[in-house]
């Protein structure tokens, strides 16, 4: 409280008038502090939708990651022996077979010029001395100042203007006694498109022109171009499939590799086929995340004599809705579909994930092993629904995403405007409240504050009343 700036200390009346005042604006000031306790409770809730909105959310990226057989069914790849190749295996993959057999590795395109004895001399004679070279689809004409014209002067011009496309560097292919530098261009991308073409130097001192004869042949070709950009080849399934690099994507439907080492007459079998391991893994993910929110439900509801409500949502109609919707979405099956079941794939008990007394679910570890092995095929569809139509989802994961939607997303209404969820209405709701009791504490502050100075008032004038009295009694008894 603000006060006026008036003190008493109950001098003139001997009463403690400041302790009355204090007392009489506490009592005055229930009204606030119910409305302070209604505020807390209104917090305390919505953090409560917060956390419940959070474990909904954490449920729905497991279901949808189960919702479609590709996603259910997670895929591994074997190899039939190490070295050649490696792959990944995504979950667009398809079962089966193949053989691939590398035949040549991807290379990069490299150039050396003549070799000089100084790397640190200037090589250029006058001005207008250049190196010229395409690479990357692009004309290079790397112009070279006379004076900063030394092998390592040349590389780093290079490698300033084309740094994209190629990297320059000086090696001393001789000894220390008896040293001979080269200027060496490499193509930074791997394969023929990557070659560098049209490589020349007017330089005086820097030459590219060491020829000889082809093998078998009396064509010069240039010793200079020390390895050859060329594509990596791989025989796949009998086609011939190149690329610009080692890693063929595209080949096989959710299958990458990455050639290795070239082994040509020397194939390796590779097979795809369902991850047992983590598709168990993924339905222990999927259960943890189911109980998580069936525990926090269970305990907001919890109540006793002794402790009262066990959460801030106790008897709240949110709580029960999540409850409902995602229980049902997995225990309502059709009878008929139980029914015309012969293999035991029909609902989570007859695969070994049981329901405990508490709503929560536990999975049958060795029932659950026996299953996937025996027809892991019938156990994705129990979860998940490929077709796609609006309105009829047959999955368990399929039908749980569908719930949960209707929950955390309303969708668009006929105008273009997006609907509140049912969490998000209840926040906003809560919100609304809580701003609106904001406003009615403020306004009691405001009174209690005039109440309170008025108080101090009207004892201070009872101070000065009663110290008037006293001085005038006092002065009567000494006329005495």
């Amino acid at each position: 409280m603000f006060g006026s700036g008036i003190t008493f200390s109950g001098l003139g009346s001997g009463i403690d008038t400041a302790s009355l005042v204090a007392r009489l604006v506490q009592l005055e000031g229930l009204r606030k502090a119910q409305l302070e306790s209604k505020k807390e409770i209104a917090q305390d809730k919505q953090k409560a939708v917060s956390k419940l909105e959070t474990l909904v959310k954490a449920l729905q990226t497991k279901t949808e990651g189960m919702s479609s057989t590709s996603e259910f069914l997670k895929l591994k790849g074997s190899a039939s022996r190490e070295g050649v190749l490696s792959f990944q295996v995504a979950s667009t993959a398809v079962q089966g077979s193949h053989t691939i057999e590398v035949q040549q590795l991807a290379a990069y395109d490299r150039w050396a010029f003549d070799a000089v004895v100084d790397p640190d001399a200037d090589l250029a004679g006058g001005p207008g001395e250049q190196i010229t070279f395409t690479a990357g689809g692009t004309n290079y004409a790397v112009s070279i100042d006379p004076s900063a014209s030394s092998l390592k002067e040349i590389a780093s011009a290079i490698n300033d203007q084309a740094e994209a496309d190629v990297s320059a560097s000086v090696v001393n292919v001789g000894t220390n006694s008896a040293p001979s530098w080269k200027l060496v261009v490499a193509s930074k991308d791997s394969g023929e498109a990557g070659r560098i073409t049209g490589l020349a130097s007017t330089i005086s001192g820097l030459s590219i022109d060491g020829t000889s004869p082809a093998p078998g042949a009396g064509t010069p070709v240039s010793t200079n171009n020390l390895t050859v950009g060329t594509n990596a080849i791989a025989l796949v399934d009998g086609l011939l499939v190149e690329r610009d690099t080692n890693e063929f994507e595209g080949v096989l439907e959710g299958v990458t590799f990455t050639a290795q080492s070239a082994d040509v007459g020397n194939p390796v079998d590779i097979s795809i086929e369902p991850d047992n391991a983590a598709i168990k893994s993924g339905l222990k993910e999927f259960v943890a995340a189911y109980n998580e929110i069936i525990k926090y439900v269970n305990e907001q509801n919890k109540y006793s004599e002794d402790d009262g409500a066990g959460g801030a949502l106790f008897g709240d109609s949110t709580v029960s809705l999540v409850r409902s919707r995602i229980r049902d979405s997995l225990f309502n099956v059709p009878l008929a579909t139980v029914q015309a079941d012969t293999e035991g794939y029909s609902t989570l008990g007859l695969v070994g994930i049981g329901v405990e007394k508490d709503g929560t679910l536990k999975i049958d570890e060795s029932k659950l092993d026996e299953k996937i092995t025996a027809n892991v095929g019938a156990l994705a569809n129990l979860f998940t629904d490929d077709d796609g139509a609006a309105g009829v989802d047959t999955g368990l994961a399929a039908q749980l995403t569908s719930a949960i939607d209707s929950l955390v997303d309303r969708g668009v209404g006929p105008n273009g405007e997006g609907l509140k969820s049912m969490f998000g209405a209840k926040n906003d709701s809560l919100t609304a409240q809580i701003s609106e009791l904001d406003k009615r504490i403020a306004e009691e502050e405001t009174r209690l504050d005039k109440y309170e100075e008025t108080m101090r008032l009207r004892f201070a004038n009872l101070e000065s009343v009663m110290a008037q009295l006293n001085a005038q009694s006092s002065a009567l008894g000494a006329l005495r």
